[in-house]
């Protein structure tokens, strides 16, 4: 039992120090901006079943934008964001790192709170 708490504290720690590293690299990031368009608006539905039987379902929102250079960028963004972009719109992409930060565009500017 005791062997079982300390493997659920190790990986639990793992997942902190990997999300404040992550946060860190992004922090060190410049702002960039660019010009491009939103092509592709999908949810990825990832389903566990626990041993207990508890069946549990998260969603993530997606959001990939087609730059000026032909490149692609993905985003995991929250309802406000997804439903907020324009799909096939080019305007003008604010992003540091792994963040999306803002888009403006002729339909407007949809931004990161």
């Amino acid at each position: 039992m005791m062997v079982g708490k300390v493997i659920f504290i190790l990986f639990v720690t793992s997942i902190i120090i990997k999300v404040i590293i992550t946060y860190r690299n992004n922090e060190k990031l410049p702002v960039l901006t660019t010009k491009a368009r939103l092509i592709i608006k999908t949810r990825d539905i990832h389903t566990d079943v626990h041993v207990n039987g508890a069946i549990t379902s998260n969603t993530d929102l997606i959001l990939v934008f087609e730059l000026d250079t032909g490149s692609k960028i993905k985003f995991k963004v929250r309802e406000r964001i997804f439903s907020g972009v324009p799909e096939y719109e080019w305007g003008k992409l604010d992003y540091k790192g792994e963040r999306f930060l803002k888009f403006r565009s002729a339909s407007g500017c949809i931004e990161k709170l």
